[in-house]
Order: structure tokens, then C-alpha cells, then sequence
């Protein structure tokens, strides 16, 4: 897996820059209209981190974040994420596997991100282990998650088919299964079918028409949850 996204992180239009922080404005946007108070956080984990997008946005619109460590098995995504945090004193990086647990548990936070990343991950059980053992008691965190139902996940299908796939594994789930995958670990505080943000094409066009006409289709699932007791 680190070898795939070392690739993308290098090479690939994913990590453009204006992609990433354009992306990263919108999703902030998105869960703020779902009511999330970003205000009320202090410490937070950012899992699969990449090139460090989201906390840049996340601490420059938040000032009351006190600290971030982001978590990345990609050695080339922490790199750029430590090029694009290098001014942030309150940042620290950790190198971590999620298809392993992680046996160091010290640090805690009380919110945590992870965006379109365990769908990637091989043994996302363990990495949502990962995920609550981090967590502190009463802690939220928003996740990001590939929907199976939306015209993306026929691309990957297709995509695959031809040789053309760049991203690894990747498992789209429907909301009952997100519902179930996460049962015993997190309250869903909120579940939002969301159609493509962020990035322009035929395909993103189709998924926000179709969306228009179905609002049950599109390319994510955004979701506020909450640790259980």
C-alpha cells in the first residue's frame, strides 16, 4: 500500500495542490452546514493525513486547536505534509500502517479526521480499531467514505478492468453497511449521501446530475460519529 500512494503522492493529479486544497475547503464547508463544532476540539489525530490538506485548512480556520498529529503510511505524503505544516508549531507526523494496530496507545484526542482512507486500508476492521483506541471517552470524530451506490464506484470497477486503476484496494460501502461496520464502536450522529466535490470531469458531472434526480446516489458518505460508552 505505501508503494501505491508514494506513487500518487509524486506523480499523480490527485496531489495537486489546488485540487487538495480546493477539496479541503469544501469538506469543511460540508460538515460545518451539518452542525459539527470544530470550535470544541483541542487535540486531534488526522488519519491518513497525506500531504496535510485538511489540517492546514482545519488549524488555520480553527485557532483554538491546541495540537494535531497527523498519520500517514505513505513516507512521501508526510513529507509533503511536514513541507506544508513546517510554519505550525502545534503539528507532529507518525508513520503508521492501518492495516496493523497500533500498540502505543499514549496518544489520545478528542477528535479525530479520516478522510477516504480506511476504504483503502485492506483490514479496515483494524484500522477502525486503530481509530477508537485513539479516541478519548465521549470523543467524535467525521470520516469520509467511497458510497456504493454512486457512479464512481462503476468507474473503479471499469477502471480496474482496464489496467487503469492508480489507488489500490478500495471498498465502497453502502449506508447500512457503514450503519454496521460501525455499530459497537460509534453513534452516528449524522450520515450525508454527497455527491463529487472538489474535482471537475465527466464523471463528477454525472455524479452530481444523477444526484440532483436521486439524492440517495453519489460518490460519498460524510459521517459525524460519536465514540459509544
Amino acid at each position: 500500500m505505501e508503494k501505491v500512494w508514494n506513487v500518487v503522492w509524486k506523480k499523480d493529479n490527485y496531489a495537486l495542490e489546488k485540487v487538495r486544497n480546493n477539496k479541503a475547503l469544501k469538506k469543511f464547508n460540508i460538515y460545518e452546514s451539518l452542525g459539527v463544532n470544530f470550535h470544541k476540539y483541542r487535540k486531534v489525530g488526522d488519519f491518513g493525513a497525506g500531504g496535510g490538506y485538511m489540517t492546514l485548512e482545519l488549524i488555520n480556520r480553527y485557532p483554538s486547536i491546541e495540537s494535531v498529529r497527523l498519520y500517514d503510511y505513505s513516507e512521501d505524503a508526510l513529507l509533503k505534509s511536514k513541507e506544508n505544516l513546517a510554519n505550525y508549531s502545534h503539528v507532529s507526523f507518525k508513520q503508521h500502517d492501518l492495516n496493523a494496530p497500533m500498540t502505543d496507545h499514549a496518544e489520545q484526542h478528542d477528535f479525530i479526521m479520516a478522510f477516504s482512507v480506511l476504504e483503502h486500508v485492506h483490514n479496515y476492521e483494524t484500522g477502525l480499531q486503530t481509530l477508537f483506541d485513539h479516541l478519548e471517552s465521549s470523543g467524535e470524530a467525521i470520516m469520509v467514505w467511497s458510497h456504493a451506490n454512486s457512479i464512481f464506484k462503476w468507474q473503479r470497477q471499469w477502471y480496474e478492468k482496464l489496467s487503469l486503476w492508480n489507488y489500490g484496494f478500495q471498498k465502497e460501502m453502502s449506508v447500512k453497511e457503514i450503519y454496521e461496520f460501525l455499530d459497537g464502536k460509534f453513534d452516528v450522529l449524522c450520515c450525508k449521501v454527497v455527491p463529487c466535490v472538489g474535482d471537475k470531469g465527466v464523471w463528477t458531472l454525472l455524479d452530481n446530475v444523477i444526484h440532483k434526480f436521486n439524492k440517495q446516489s453519489g460518490r460519498y458518505l460524510f459521517l459525524h460519529l460519536k465514540k459509544k460508552q
